[in-house]
C-alpha cells in the first residue's frame, strides 16, 4: 500500500518565494524562511510543497527566468537537504525553470499556462522519468487575465482543455497517473464563471483534478472578506467540502494546511 492510498485526497502547501505574491509576498522570501515554513507545513500534514518564485496575482510585473531561478534555487536545494523525501512541486511557465527544477529534484511541474512544449516535456521526463505534471487553464496573462475576465456559465471550455492538455501529455510519455488538472479558479474568469467552475470540478469526469481556491479574491468579494490572509477559514470549508464531493478531486492547494489536515483525518 502506498502512503496516500488511504488518504482521500492530497494536500499540496503553497509557500510563494516572491516578495510580492498577493497573500504572503516576502514572507518566505529569504531561503531559510521558506525552508522552515515548509517542515511546519510537512508536519502539519502536506503531502506537497508547492514552491512559486514569480508571482502570478492579477496585474503582477513579470520577472526573467534568471531571476525566478535565482530565487527558486536556494530554497529548492535547501529543502531537499532537509527533506530528501518530501515531494516538492515546482509553479512556472518558463521551459528553462522546469527542466532546472526537474534537475535539482522537483517532483512536479505546475504550470499557470496549462501545458508547455513538447521538447520541454521530453526532456523534464528524461530528467525524472516519475515526474508529474499540473497543468492549469487561465485567460489570457497574469498581467491582463482580469482586464476582460470570461464570464458565463458554461465550463465546455474547461473539458476541451483537459483534452487537449492530456492529449498532449501522453504524447509527450508521461501516463495518467502524472498528469493533474487544475481549473484555474480566479485566472481571467468573473465571480459567475468561477462558481460555474466550482459546479465542473465537482461533476466532471476527468481525473486527478487539483483544487486551488485558497485565499482567492472571488472568496473575498463574496463573503466580504478584504485580507487575504482572513479568507483561510472560508478557504477551508469550501476546499474540503468540494473534495468530498467527487472522487476526482484527489489534490487541494492551500495556503493553510492544518485545518484542512485535520478535516481530512475525519474522513480518511
Amino acid at each position: 500500500m502506498t502512503k496516500n492510498q488511504n488518504k482521500p485526497f492530497q494536500i499540496m502547501g503553497i509557500i510563494n518565494v516572491t516578495p510580492d505574491s498577493f497573500s504572503d509576498g516576502g514572507d518566505y522570501f529569504l531561503a531559510e524562511h521558506a525552508v522552515q515554513k515548509a517542515k511546519e507545513m510537512v508536519q502539519q500534514g502536506a503531502d506537497w510543497i508547492d514552491l512559486g518564485a514569480e508571482s502570478s496575482r492579477p496585474g503582477s510585473t513579470p520577472v526573467s527566468a534568471k531571476e525566478e531561478w535565482q530565487r527558486l534555487e536556494p530554497v529548492l536545494s535547501s529543502l531537499k537537504k532537509a527533506l530528501p523525501q518530501l515531494r516538492i512541486s515546482v509553479d512556472t511557465y518558463k521551459p528553462d525553470i522546469m527542466i532546472h527544477a526537474a534537475k535539482h529534484g522537483a517532483s512536479m511541474i505546475n504550470c499557470i499556462k496549462g501545458v508547455t512544449d513538447l521538447d520541454t516535456l521530453t526532456k523534464i521526463l528524461n530528467i525524472n522519468k516519475n515526474i508529474s505534471y499540473l497543468a492549469m487553464h487561465m485567460h489570457d496573462t497574469p498581467q491582463t487575465m482580469q482586464d476582460q475576465p470570461l464570464d458565463g456559465d458554461s465550463t465546455e471550455f474547461l473539458e476541451q482543455f483537459c483534452k487537449k492538455s492530456k492529449t498532449k501529455l501522453l504524447e509527450a510519455g508521461f501516463t495518467k497517473e502524472q498528469i493533474w488538472l487544475d481549473p484555474g479558479i480566479g485566472f481571467g474568469k468573473s465571480d459567475r464563471l468561477n462558481h460555474a467552475c466550482l459546479k465542473w470540478a465537482s461533476r466532471t469526469s476527468n481525473k486527478q483534478i487539483v483544487l486551488g481556491i485558497s485565499r482567492k479574491s472571488y472568496i473575498g468579494r463574496l463573503f466580504n472578506i478584504e485580507e487575504a490572509r482572513k479568507r483561510d477559514d472560508v478557504s477551508n470549508a469550501i476546499e474540503y467540502a468540494m473534495a468530498i464531493s467527487n472522487d476526482q478531486i484527489k489534490m487541494i492547494r492551500t495556503h493553510r494546511v492544518e485545518v484542512i489536515a485535520r478535516l481530512r483525518a475525519l474522513s480518511a
